[in-house]
């Protein structure tokens, strides 16, 4: 059985566009006829949900008995759209970036999904659209499990985070879209990355505590507290920050400030900072 690290990969050529599709796979594709960018792009169903981005969908698609997800991006906004038009030729694509992302986390043994084909819809040389396909995770994201999970099971998933992130900062990279809904629970046990197009070198002008503020930030607010409502919210703190006591004080109340200003855009009152101060019990420092 092939595994994700000797897979081998078909390359159809269709005009300017790209696509890659997993050999073993290819046979699914094909007796869906789904074999080229503009059907794959083009494709919908009932399953077909808009992302609040409106150049974005995601798409559940059931092939024997096997889910693939296909997330697209029908066109390019903002500062993609600038790089595609300024530089063509060193421009790379969202879908372009998670494929060399998945393969960076995966030589570094963190869990993540399998991708199954993606590509890219170019003209003159230009990319115009791209698209990923991965195949289903077995387990739970992340949000529903700790909802229904213990405190002593949320300590560890705690552990898990911590490690993963651990795995990460160590090759100089860091997640700069960490949020709950990219991190899924396995059957197995371990924790999955999904969604990895901006795990991103780590610039030089950032400082490591900047780069966990935006990290820890973005996981909490999109956790809606959740994460921290076991009573080691201060270890949690320290297992990401790789410490095993807290005896520079100063430095982490440096890091809640940090966190503080990185949410100050989404909750500007004093009350609702206090309430965060509580919950990762900084007051008692």
């Amino acid at each position: 059985m092939e595994t994700k690290a000797n897979c081998i990969w078909q390359e159809i050529a269709e005009q300017e566009h790209i696509l890659y599709i997993r050999q073993d796979k290819f046979h699914f594709f094909q007796a869906m006829g789904l074999i080229s960018v503009e059907k794959i792009l083009s494709f919908s169903n009932e399953t077909t949900k808009q992302n609040r981005r409106k150049d974005r969908d995601m798409t559940i698609v059931v092939s024997f008995g096997i889910n693939f997800y296909i997330k697209r991006c029908q066109y390019l906004r903002g500062w993609n759209y600038v790089k595609a038009r300024l530089f063509p030729k060193s421009f790379q694509s969202p879908a372009a970036l998670e494929v060399k992302n998945y393969k960076i986390l995966e030589k570094l043994n963190i869990p993540t999904a399998i991708t199954v084909a993606w590509g890219e819809k170019r003209c003159h040389g230009r990319v115009l659209a791209c698209f990923i396909i991965t195949e289903e995770l077995q387990g739970t994201p992340l949000q529903d499990y700790l909802q229904k999970c213990s405190d002593q099971e949320k300590q560890k998933i705690g552990q898990s985070i911590a490690q993963v992130m651990h795995q990460i900062h160590s090759a100089n990279l860091y997640y700069a879209d960490l949020k709950a809904k990219h991190l899924y629970c396995q059957t197995n046990g371990t924790l999955a990355l999904l969604d990895v197009a901006r795990v991103l070198p780590i610039p030089f002008w950032r400082s490591q505590l900047d780069v966990y503020a935006e990290e820890l930030a973005n996981l909490h607010q999109s956790l809606s507290l959740a994460l921290i409502a076991f009573p080691e919210r201060f270890q949690f703190l320290m297992l990401f920050r790789e410490k095993q006591d807290c005896q520079n004080v100063p430095s982490e109340r440096k890091l809640l400030s940090k966190i503080i200003a990185k949410l100050r855009w989404k909750a500007f009152s004093k009350k609702w900072r206090k309430r965060l101060r509580k919950l990762l019990r900084m007051d008692d420092l």
